[in-house]
């Protein structure tokens, strides 16, 4: 059995009332879900670093032009751009739009390759100084679709992007799955879409079989 210890952040609890409070549970399998920051167990475990490649990005929320507000617009290949429906935030009524960059959603990089170059994603992401790269954004999507220069910004979402450095040529996103990874038990899993679910159970039930 491995002995987990873990910071209880209980859904029925504040995280006040619990901060202080630590939880042990004894389980025959802890996997280690956690995107952007998969190396913060390890690293503090004394494990070996995954090498992983993260990017600093900005999804920007704007107010399109009526004429494409029904839309979602999507350029699939080069260094282009995406404007998609964000129907969870409104604006004077109605949903507004997301916008993305291939060249200027990510702003910069950074790479865990061993301990010495670790970083904590969280840590990183909490004293960012942004900068928004909107103006850049909407000049070179309105050299293609001229209305676009009519875009009204609102704010920008920011996220740490996680990929395997063997996806920086070709935007793929293979599933990681590291079994037993350095102790008996302890699974390390990190998948950049969603339909990337299905080879995780798939995985999961041939190498575990659970």
């Amino acid at each position: 059995m491995l002995l987990f210890r873990i910071l209880s952040l209980s859904l029925s609890l504040s995280l006040s009332e619990k901060k202080n409070n630590v939880e042990y549970f004894e389980v025959d399998h802890v996997f280690n879900c956690t995107y952007s920051r998969l190396n913060y167990l390890p690293f503090h475990s004394s494990l070996k670093i995954i090498p992983l490649k993260h990017e600093m990005t900005e999804m920007c929320l704007v107010d399109v032009p009526d004429i494409i507000r029904p839309l979602g617009l999507t350029v699939m290949c080069g260094p282009f751009f995406s404007v998609m429906p964000f129907p969870s935030v409104e604006h004077i009524g109605h949903y507004v739009h997301s916008f993305s960059h291939v060249r200027y959603t990510p702003h910069y990089e950074w790479y865990d390759t061993d301990k010495s170059s670790y970083q904590d994603a969280y840590a990183r992401y909490d004293h960012d100084k942004r900068h928004s790269a909107w103006e850049a954004m909407r000049k070179d999507a309105s050299r293609y679709i001229p209305c676009l220069s009519e875009c009204r910004y609102l704010k920008s979402l920011w996220e740490v992007k996680t990929v395997l450095p063997r996806s920086e040529t070709d935007d793929s996103r293979p599933i990681l799955c590291r079994f037993h990874y350095g102790l008996k038990g302890f699974h390390c899993i990190m998948g950049g879409k969603i339909d990337n679910v299905y080879d995780a159970v798939s995985a999961i039930n041939n190498e575990l079989g659970i």
